[in-house]
């Protein structure tokens, strides 16, 4: 059996096909198809690498002195997936994907610890940690993450308020239905609740933190999107440039029993000729581990994706449909259709309303810089933390 062959075996079936080649090695699968034609790249980060990286990116906000706390903002305000609008396996939206108002919530959660940790006048030599008898206090805890980002911190917070006072003067609110728009986004950016759930574990939010700390970034978007024209022939030129991607091709979903050998196929065929249900007999009889506990079910999946044999035959079958045993080089399959999705192709009418949300997303975040600039420009900022910034910014006279 050559590799190619190998990478379309659940993880059971490669390592009983090792055993008796003498291999060693056995590729992972995140789903149960048994018969995929086609194996992730053996490039493709693992979501643990990824989770790595994301981590490492937060904690570098607190720790670069002199990072730019507006460029932080106008990302938060950028769609959360650029290419929100294409289609794409949620496995990869969530291994791909960087979510950058991630840096933003680090810098609030790093403002909400110093609030925590401030001592109190009476508390401030409070013992939190000792070294082979030398004490560690709270004070110097606290003076210590002040250091090390506070400068970038009490920055960030100070755009925050900026930001905050002008959409109260705009008379700008935030409603709860602004934040659920906000989460759901975020939940299909990350493949849904899943992959959401995992970011919220992963930067230790629970969803009221993170709804409160969406509040700015609801804010200058409400502010910016009066600004922001998206023309006709932009959205037009989008959708040309991304058709493709916007399109989706057929699909089917089908559950399947795979067995060994032809009499054991025939028997499953006669018992489900005589009434027998097909999920329970798939999890008692499939040697698919990875899709019998789902009573064979193995998803939707489009054309190239599974071994020519089975494709064929399902492509074929109609919804609820049971085929006769089917050869793979994997044994023999008992195909059950149960959906079926028809292929997709979206008109510029169907999209526009999509589009154009993106394209003023994106203008939103490159106006942001700028304009958050000229709101610190305009008012009276007393920093005592910034040691380059004068103590105190007189606001501009009104003109």
């Amino acid at each position: 059996m050559d590799n190619k062959e190998k990478k379309n075996l659940t993880e059971e079936e490669v390592a009983a096909s090792a055993a008796s080649e003498g291999a060693e090695n056995t590729p992972s699968s995140d789903e149960a198809e048994v018969i995929a034609g086609q194996a992730q790249s053996e490039t493709e980060q693992t979501a643990e690498q990824v989770q790595e990286h994301e981590l490492e990116s937060v904690q570098q906000v607190a720790a670069q002195e002199e990072e730019p706390a507006l460029e932080q903002v106008a990302a938060a305000v950028a769609p959360a997936d650029q290419n929100a609008i294409a289609t794409a396996p949620a496995a990869a939206t969530r291994r791909n994907m960087t979510p950058v108002w991630m840096m933003i919530s680090a810098v609030l959660l790093i403002g909400l610890v110093f609030v925590t940790l401030k001592p109190p006048l009476d508390k401030g030599k409070e013992v939190v940690a000792s070294v082979n008898g030398t004490d560690i206090t709270r004070d110097k805890l606290y003076d210590a993450m002040l250091d090390a980002g506070g400068t970038n911190t009490i920055n960030s917070l100070i755009m925050f308020e900026v930001v905050d006072q002008e959409a109260k003067k705009a008379n700008i609110t935030v409603s709860e239905a602004d934040l659920d728009k906000e989460v759901d986004n975020l939940k299909k950016s990350a493949g849904g609740d899943e992959g959401f759930n995992q970011m919220l574990v992963q930067y230790n939010l629970t969803i009221e933190a993170l709804r409160k700390e969406m509040i700015p970034q609801v804010q200058l978007t409400k502010l910016l999107t009066p600004k922001v024209n998206v023309t006709d022939q932009e959205i037009k030129d989008f959708y040309e440039a991304n058709k493709a991607s916007m399109s989706t091709p057929e699909q089917v979903r089908a559950s399947h029993i795979l067995v060994k050998t032809k009499e054991e196929a025939d028997a499953i065929e006669k018992e489900l000729k005589g009434g027998a249900d097909f999920a329970a007999l798939a999890k008692e009889k499939s040697t698919d581990t990875g899709s019998k506990v789902n009573g064979g079910d193995l998803n939707f999946f489009g054309k190239g994706q599974m071994v020519p044999e089975f494709e064929e035959a399902a492509f074929k079958m109609k919804v609820g449909e049971v085929s006769e045993p089917i050869m793979s080089q994997f044994g023999y399959h008992i195909i059950k259709l149960t959906d079926k999705k028809e292929a997709v192709n979206p008109t510029l009418d169907d999209k526009k309303v999509e589009i154009k949300e993106q394209l003023t997303k994106q203008k939103i975040s490159e106006m942001s810089n700028e304009y958050i600039q000229g709101l610190r420009d305009k008012a009276k900022i007393t920093n005592t933390l910034d040691k380059t910034a004068p103590k105190e910014t007189a606001a501009t006279p009104a003109k």
